[in-house]
């Protein structure tokens, strides 16, 4: 069984969604750190030919080391209907057939960041048919760091391969998987931007 492992993501690339594609189980990381400018609670379209932050504003001051589950959104403003009016202002024509889907999506007030995540990540796992089992590491209970903890988790679920990532090489520890297998993924030609882009476009 194929295993892959990765932080929950709000709109994520096409990247992401094949490793989700490829693995036989997709496991959340939802106990791990909250990055800050990193790809949890945004990602990128495309405006007029440039990129453009669809950015979920969430709550970080004197919340240092918060877990990704336990991050909430800042809903001072209505991000999620700005979010929802820039998608139906820069793609008219290509909302005309999503718009239902978009706006039944934005229409939420999940305070939870990893609700977003999670919810986009279905999103657009439906939209490109994948079906493959997902779970939460935090419903696991498994213990460790680094790479101890990835192995946990595969050996928690019977997994005889990993699916990693190409960075992967750079920070773990290969002879800890023992006789489970690690299979490196090759990003290459996907683009940067979000799945979401090309999911709107598509007729």
């Amino acid at each position: 069984m194929r295993v892959a492992i990765h932080q929950p993501h709000y709109m994520p690339w096409f990247g992401y969604l094949r490793k989700i594609e490829e693995a036989d189980v997709f496991v959340y990381l939802d106990n791990a750190d909250y990055e800050k400018n990193g790809f949890q609670n945004r990602n990128r379209i495309l405006i007029d030919g440039r990129e453009h932050w669809l950015t979920v504003p969430v709550l970080t001051k004197g919340r240092l080391g918060q877990q990704i589950k336990d991050v909430k959104v800042n809903w001072d403003n209505a991000w999620n209907l700005k979010h929802y009016h820039t998608l139906l202002y820069n793609y008219p024509k290509e909302m005309k057939g999503k718009n239902a889907a978009m706006k039944a999506f934005f229409d939420w007030d999940s305070k939870l960041l990893i609700d977003w995540g999670i919810r986009s990540i279905d999103l657009l796992c439906c939209a490109y048919k994948i079906n493959t089992k997902r779970v939460f590491e935090s419903e696991l209970g498994v213990n460790g760091a680094g790479t101890e903890r990835l192995v946990n988790i595969c050996r928690e679920l019977g997994a005889d391969t990993y699916l990693s990532g190409p960075t992967g090489r750079e920070y773990m520890k290969e002879k800890a998987f023992g006789d489970i297998e690690i299979e490196y993924m090759d990003w290459k030609p996907d683009s940067r931007l979000s799945a979401l882009h090309f999911y709107l476009r598509e007729s």
